[in-house]
């Protein structure tokens, strides 16, 4: 079984931190290394993408609203 490492690269939140969206870095012990993002009720990889696209992809998906409720009056904004 593969072990791997993870670690928060950006992290977008609801104006009162209920919404949020980690995008992240995972190592396995094999060296290799993968974008993924996690949210309640969300999460995927991103096809091979440098830090900063992966950072650009994610943030056009919050910008589309992908992981706050329809009803949310105020965007996620990025944290960190």
């Amino acid at each position: 079984m593969n072990e791997s490492s993870r670690t928060v690269v950006a992290r977008w939140e609801s104006r009162f931190g209920k919404h949020w969206v980690e995008l992240e870095i995972s190592t396995l012990s094999n060296g290799s290394s993968f974008y993924g993002f996690s949210s309640p009720g969300h999460t995927g990889t991103l096809a091979d993408p440098t830090e900063t696209e992966a950072i650009e992809e994610m943030q056009r998906r919050v910008d589309r609203g992908w992981f706050q409720p329809d009803n949310a009056k105020h965007p996620l904004k990025r944290v960190k």
